[in-house]
């Protein structure tokens, strides 16, 4: 692949709380496991809120380990140690490469008993690397400074690629950087069309990136997700909801990086990060 950055599998559009619809039945979110980790995909990003996901990827956990996959999951801020068994569980695991606290706030990233038991956690061998997923620029830079984070996870995409830029100190690999939310939950794919009218604003934005994206030979998805692997991010997650939807993001992958013109094309495009830090604000936005 062209780019350094690692491409990972999203899971939360398994979940039926997430983004915009999408028919993704038991059998389909199998299939995009097991096509990810056979398309050399290198990571997978869960939760234990996302539905039913952790218990799907435990069913091809094996597969997943003899592909040297990693495997990301999330819990909320609280008395971990039992929740991270229960999905380590679930996962069909015994140890984790990543557990991040979702959603993270200030309060939780300063929190000493939520250190103490992520730090134990990672001494007890259960999870490789800690860390926190967070929103907005400030409390992803409380994370990237924290000295017990090892990855921060943010939100980056055409719409908001204000996060990453602002953590002056990001260098690949220390600490980890995951962008997430590159298709702001379909919001950058063909879905758009069936929740967006015709006279809302966004959705003539989104029709004139859709165009520009037709004039240099991509769709908009693929322009969305080879933006975000040309950022200084060290993995960047796909939300996949269709087998189909794996194959555009292994094309966007191939693809050269984009150019100077290209980037300052698409700089029109970025949105306020004060609308578009939380993406459950984003329906009352539209």
């Amino acid at each position: 692949m062209v780019s350094a950055a690692i491409l990972g599998l999203g899971t939360a559009p398994f979940s039926p709380e997430y983004g915009w619809p999408v028919e993704t039945g038991r059998t389909t979110t199998v299939q995009i496991i097991e096509q990810a980790v056979a398309s050399g995909v290198g990571y997978i990003d869960t939760a234990s809120d996302y539905g039913d996901s952790e218990r799907i990827l435990g069913e091809s956990a094996e597969r997943m380990l003899r592909g040297n996959v990693r495997i990301c999951t999330k819990l909320t801020a609280g008395p971990l140690m039992a929740r991270l068994k229960a999905s380590l569980g679930r996962l069909r695991l015994d140890r984790i490469d990543t557990l991040l606290l979702h959603s993270a706030t200030r309060v939780d990233l300063t929190a000493r008993d939520v250190i103490q038991e992520m730090q134990e956690i990672k001494s007890r061998g259960l999870a490789r690397r800690i860390g926190a997923s967070t929103y907005g620029v400030e409390d992803a830079r409380l994370a990237i400074e924290s000295s017990w984070c090892d990855v921060v996870q943010v939100e980056y995409s055409i719409l908001n690629p204000s996060v990453i830029p602002a953590l002056k100190r990001v260098q690949r690999g220390s600490p980890e950087v995951v962008a997430r939310t590159v298709l702001c939950r379909g919001l950058l794919t063909d879905r758009r069309n069936s929740i967006l009218g015709d006279e809302c604003e966004m959705k003539t934005r989104l029709n004139r990136l859709d165009r520009l994206a037709a004039e240099w030979d991509m769709t908009l998805p693929e322009l969305a997700i080879r933006f975000a692997l040309d950022s200084p991010a060290d993995v960047v997650l796909v939300g996949i909801g269709r087998t189909e939807e794996l194959e555009v993001a292994g094309r966007a992958a191939r693809r050269p990086r984009l150019d100077d013109r290209q980037l300052a094309a698409l700089e029109e495009f970025a949105c306020p990060e004060d609308a578009w830090a939380d993406p459950d604000r984003w329906p009352a936005r539209l």
